[in-house]
């Protein structure tokens, strides 16, 4: 699991953060659908060249990522939605759509979600594992 990777970074990151402070992560998300298809078809028809894949690149999803920031001791609380639509088509995608898009709760399937997380406070039970 690529979960071990960004641990220590992560705990140094909630260290540093205040009680109550906050953390905003964003990612490429691997279950944007649209994403998920043309790198099936590009890995299936041998086109590399139709995405770029970098060699730090890691295969991270909503709730992979949501469960390695947690055990570093932050706790979620809120996910946006931006980036709904294939790269291609972002320009067509509008402030309304994915407005939309996020009212109806469907943030965690967008190309680049914004996750929130916060650092308890005093008196918050301890962090899972850290």
């Amino acid at each position: 699991m690529a979960g071990k990777l960004p641990a220590p970074a992560l705990q140094q990151v909630f260290e540093v953060t205040a009680p109550n402070g906050l953390l905003y992560l964003s990612f490429p998300n691997f279950l944007h659908l649209p994403w998920l298809l043309v790198r099936i078809l590009s890995e299936k028809l041998n086109q590399p060249n139709w995405i770029v894949l970098q060699p730090v690149d890691k295969i991270y999803t909503v709730p992979c990522v949501i469960k390695i920031v947690e055990r570093a001791g932050f706790k979620f609380e809120k996910g946006i939605g931006c980036s709904y639509g294939p790269p291609v088509l972002y320009p067509l995608e509008t402030p309304g759509m994915t407005k939309a898009l996020n009212a109806l709760k469907l943030w965690w399937l967008s190309f680049h979600p914004v996750l929130r997380f916060r650092k308890p406070g005093p008196g918050a039970s301890s962090p899972v594992a850290r």
